[in-house]
């Protein structure tokens, strides 16, 4: 850069009118490093769509719809609702690759809907208000879930 560039780019940045002395502004020019792409005024910006509108993830969306309706299926589930159906709902409202197979068949067995419903709604407060981070929340509903009361056999 020349020596005449920049002391006619300062020239440009030094304000008169502003809150701050002539030494201040001279001081933050002196000091913040510009790169020569930043000054220049970008010339061919495209935007497509809306500038005040963000972009959705279709996938995303889906999956979050279907966890929803999943879970306020769950919610309508009763004594009576057969442990296949509960299973298939906790898979769809917990989609982990990781967990066994009959894992969830297991768990709608052995818990009654009532208690599966109060914990899958304490995860999901839980991690609306912040106050845990969970990493793999099928984990850690099997995990809650060992805490509550077990249906009641009848032979």
């Amino acid at each position: 850069m020349k020596t005449d560039d920049v002391s006619h780019r300062q020239s440009d940045w030094i304000c008169e009118a502003s809150d701050l002395s002539l030494d201040d502004q001279k001081w933050i020019w002196k000091n913040l490093s510009f790169t020569e792409e930043e000054n220049l005024p970008r010339k061919n910006v495209y935007v497509n769509g809306s500038v005040n509108a963000t972009c959705k993830n279709e996938g995303k969306s889906r999956q979050k719809y279907d966890k929803n309706v999943a879970i306020t299926q769950l919610r309508n589930c009763g004594y009576r609702t057969a442990p296949p159906r509960i299973a298939d709902l906790l898979l769809r409202v917990f989609p982990n690759p990781s967990t066994k197979d009959g894992w969830w068949l297991y768990v709608a067995q052995k818990w009654h809907p009532k208690a599966i419903n109060s914990v899958v709604r304490r995860i999901f407060t839980q991690i609306h208000r912040g106050d845990v981070s969970v990493q793999n929340p099928a984990a850690y509903f099997s995990y809650l879930i060992k805490f509550k009361k077990k249906r009641k056999i009848f032979r």
